[in-house]
């Protein structure tokens, strides 16, 4: 997307017929004109091709079609990009300083946090910005595609009809269902603490959910992709895993999410404010969004979140658990050879006993109290852990009708299944008759049981 100006030659031969882009590149072939399309692209882009070599990849996809349909190839890779609708507009770079990695209105300029100049040049050659794409053109053109439209008409039908208390996706959940029903929140005197609050989902009102991760680039360095996606709540699940939308992308070290999400979460306030205007079936259509849901996993969350991580002192993001510093073997008795050779190198570790179970649960006014305490915390006026784990104001706190607790769903891949599934696991395949749960030749029937159990495949675990 943001390297399609290289490729563009004004000597390219530029005319070539319209095409459906989902039709077959021709009559039997196993893949679509769009599948072709980004299959070149993506090749081009993954070996950084130049301008011959691009050229020369088009003439060898030329000769692996059968002659009498070539003219199916584009004639040029101009003619390739601009058939894939690429807006390059759409996406916008920011910069953000080397220093302090707050956001850098003016290059050449001193930083408003640490007064530091950013020159232009620098920040280039240090990969210091992030790309941020247009959320209205990116929605629309999503909302617009005709198969995406029918399936949300026909969900937002449902939406309106009396419905029973079974589970299948993210609609049937009791937090969708109370969206914009709050009639009282508290308010504060900081613009960015207040929040407004809708009157629920109503008409063809839409809503979505925000997704980040980090991704290692490279085997040996520091630098990572951190792609923020997004995708509708009311798209059927097989439809919206189709349809994850990219709205952000940093590379680099891992990313300050007060400057990162500072422009998304602007453009999110918006579409909840103004919402809209999309076309279906020659019909005007106008919806107002929704964002209640970031999902992250237990490494990235709290950077986001503004919270301590899971391994601190009251690094539980949904109570006041404080916790506890000691040797796992101390609340399991562990005697298996297997385990003790992994606590050598990670003897101690931050426990949540059971009574954690009675700790106070956290809410959002709570949350939005405490963060305007941290300045005091910070001075030395107020204890250290006075915040109950709240180290900074998270830039969701800017972000409408967001709750910062309920807003962060649970972690499923490493709380369950790399978390307790795996230490239960561990614990009763490396067990010995030392341990009060050995359970010695009956562990080879586990397996067995497992794999006779089905489970239902419309269940979403994000309820």
């Amino acid at each position: 997307m943001i390297l399609v100006d290289y490729f563009v030659d004004d000597d390219d031969d530029r005319r070539h017929g319209d095409r459906i882009i989902d039709d077959p590149l021709y009559e039997g072939s196993s893949i679509s004109y769009k599948e072709m399309l980004v299959i070149l692209n993506a090749f081009a882009l993954r070996h950084k091709l130049t301008k011959e070599a691009s050229a020369d990849l088009i003439h060898v996809a030329q000769c692996l079609v059968p002659s009498e349909h070539r003219d199916c190839i584009p004639p040029s890779y101009y003619k390739l990009i601009s058939s894939l609708n690429v807006d390059v507009e759409c996406a916008v770079k920011h910069y953000y300083c080397q220093k302090c990695g707050d956001p850098v209105d003016n290059v050449n300029t001193a930083c408003n946090e640490c007064e530091f100049i950013n020159t232009r040049d620098e920040l280039e050659d240090r990969d210091s910005y992030f790309y941020q794409l247009d959320l209205k053109q990116v929605l629309k053109f999503a909302l617009e595609t005709p198969k995406n439209a029918e399936d949300l008409m026909k969900n937002i039908e449902k939406r309106e009809q009396p419905n029973n208390d079974t589970l299948c996706d993210v609609v049937d959940g009791a937090a969708y269902k109370a969206l914009g029903k709050r009639l009282q929140h508290l308010r504060f005197k900081e613009p960015y603490f207040q929040t407004m609050f809708l009157s629920g989902l109503r008409g063809f009102d839409l809503s979505c959910q925000l997704n980040s991760d980090g991704v290692k680039i490279f085997k040996s360095g520091i630098k990572e992709l951190w792609p923020v996606f997004i995708s509708l709540n009311e798209m059927s699940h097989k439809l919206r895993r189709q349809n994850i939308l990219l709205v952000a992308l940093w590379f680099g070290k891992k990313p300050k999410f007060t400057t990162y999400l500072r422009f998304l979460i602007e453009q999110c306030n918006e579409l909840q404010e103004s919402g809209l205007s999309w076309n279906y079936k020659n019909t005007v259509v106008h919806s107002r969004f929704r964002f209640p849901i970031f999902t992250a996993d237990s490494m990235g969350r709290p950077s986001v979140q503004g919270f301590k991580q899971h391994n601190g002192y009251y690094g539980c993001p949904w109570c006041k658990a404080a916790g506890k510093r000691d040797k796992v073997s101390i609340y399991f008795g562990i005697t298996s050879s297997i385990v003790k050779t992994y606590l050598q190198f990670a003897p101690n570790v931050h426990l949540y006993p059971r009574k954690c179970l009675k700790a106070k649960k956290r809410t959002d006014e709570e949350v939005r109290e405490a963060v305007l305490l941290l300045d005091d915390v910070r001075s030395g006026d107020l204890k250290r852990d006075y915040t109950e784990g709240i180290l900074f104001a998270s830039p969701m706190l800017m972000m409408a009708n967001f709750d910062m607790i309920k807003g962060f769903p649970l972690d499923y891949m490493h709380c369950v299944l790399l978390g307790v599934v795996r230490q239960i696991t561990t614990l009763l395949w490396t067990s010995t008759r030392k341990d009060s749960f050995f359970v010695g030749i009956k562990g080879t029937e586990i397996p067995k049981v497992l794999l006779e159990k089905k489970g239902y495949s419309l269940l979403s675990c994000f309820m």
